[in-house]
């Protein structure tokens, strides 16, 4: 019974998540069609900054996300409740810096001189300071969910996030822009309170350790830092198609980015629900050759996935495609590209380095994955003429060097080091 009960936590969350971000693109095609593309360009100029924003964290919460479940493993609760203070308390100084810096930018920033457009700027300003206010504190909460009952709430509340997604297009529909606005602001404040009703550690007190704070800084900078770059570079085949392309070869891209992202929601899935357990197992004194006989399973089973999902693109894309006559250019790069499906699991492979703190090791995969991207843009741009075709082609070789290069070095880890 306890087995069965393993897997049920672990693919309801999986299921969840695919629910949550399946809505979440289904209604994406709806704002497109009832929202000026002048007004969405409005909310996608303040939305580029949430990622800048991030960078004032330090990475602390991505220290705690390591740090808690492994104190936890060691019997440590004291360590832990510190743990879970210092990051909480900076947490909260960090929505207070973002509070100021709205409120500074609203005196400063002349919206008049946009004319008929100062409104949509000014209360897509304001929607873009609330979200950042209140995503540090998301990002606390969702560290601290660690155990399968802790999952099974989070599944809860991304369920019901999913069903706000698909409710609140009624706002779009009602009242377009205002209405796009005002179902973003709602989606951050509901996530905020059901992951605050949920939260799995509640009496938390506000205090601030300072060699705590140095050692989760010490921990979380580098795993940030290193997951900043891989984001970037997966940005590196859209610039290209800006560099050589156009805005039409870059729309006609926009699918082949969108599948990929749904399949890659697997791995990351999977590497949410497996880090902590993997660091409480870790910190209760496992074998490193514990991490690979799990990992081994999981690759594999990624692999499996990722044929499966390869084929039905591949087979049955030509059907779907139609159903949206001005993307139907897409089909051929779509069929490329979705090769690269079958090894989108390397992403899981970094989380050991992290368990074990072999910090000069997280950072050889996004440094791989620069120069796998980089290397293969730049040798199909001498050998291939068409933008589309290089882009995709560049996506399955540094996806499948990358899950080669990421299960050798995760074999390295766990066999050679103690």
């Amino acid at each position: 019974m306890k087995k069965i009960k393993a897997h049920i936590t672990p693919l309801n969350f999986l299921g969840s998540t695919v629910f949550l971000y399946g809505i979440t693109l289904a209604v994406s095609f709806v704002t497109y069609r009832y929202v000026a593309p002048d007004f969405l360009g409005i909310w996608a100029t303040f939305s580029t900054f949430t990622t800048i924003t991030t960078f004032a964290r330090l990475g602390i919460v991505n220290g705690m996300n390591r740090e808690l479940p492994y104190y936890l493993g060691k019997g440590e609760y004291e360590k832990a409740q510190l743990i879970t203070s210092t990051t909480l308390c900076y947490t909260l100084l960090n929505m207070a810096l973002m509070l100021i810096l709205g409120v500074l930018f609203f005196f400063l920033f002349d919206f008049d001189a946009h004319n008929e457009f100062s409104n949509a700027y000014r209360y897509a300003a304001l929607v873009f300071f609330i979200t950042i206010i209140l995503e540090p504190y998301q990002s606390y909460l969702s560290g601290t969910f660690r155990t399968s009952d802790n999952f099974d709430k989070l599944s809860k509340t991304q369920y019901y996030m999913g069903i706000y997604r698909l409710l609140s297009i009624s706002l779009v529909l009602l009242w377009s822009y205002n209405g796009y606005l005002i179902r973003e602001l709602g989606a951050v404040a509901l996530n905020t309170m059901l992951l605050h009703y949920y939260r799995p550690m509640k009496g938390v007190k506000i205090k601030f350790n300072t060699s705590c704070f140095v050692q989760l800084f010490t921990i979380g900078i580098s795993i940030f830092l290193s997951s900043y770059i891989s984001t970037f570079v997966d940005t590196l085949p859209r610039l290209y198609i800006i560099s050589e392309g156009s805005s039409r070869e870059l729309g006609l891209f926009s699918p082949v980015l969108i599948i990929l992202g749904i399949v890659s929601l697997i791995p990351n899935t999977i590497s949410s629900y497996l880090y902590p357990k993997f660091s409480y197992s870790y910190g209760q004194g496992c074998s490193p050759i514990y991490f690979w006989d799990s990992m081994k399973k999981v690759l594999l089973g990624s692999l499996v996935l990722g044929v499966a999902a390869f084929l039905v693109v591949f087979l049955f894309i030509d059907d779907i495609i139609g159903l949206f006559p001005k993307y139907i250019e897409s089909a051929p790069y779509i069929k490329i590209a979705c090769f690269a499906m079958m090894f989108v699991g390397y992403k899981l492979c970094n989380m050991i380095c992290v368990i074990m703190k072999q910090y000069k090791w997280i950072w050889v995969q996004p440094l791989l994955y620069i120069l796998f991207q980089t290397g293969s843009l730049f040798i199909l741009n001498y050998t291939i003429s068409d933008t589309l075709a290089i882009a995709s082609y560049s996506l399955v070789f540094s996806n499948m060097l990358l899950f080669v290069a990421s299960t050798s070095i995760l074999y390295y880890l766990t066999h050679h080091k103690k």
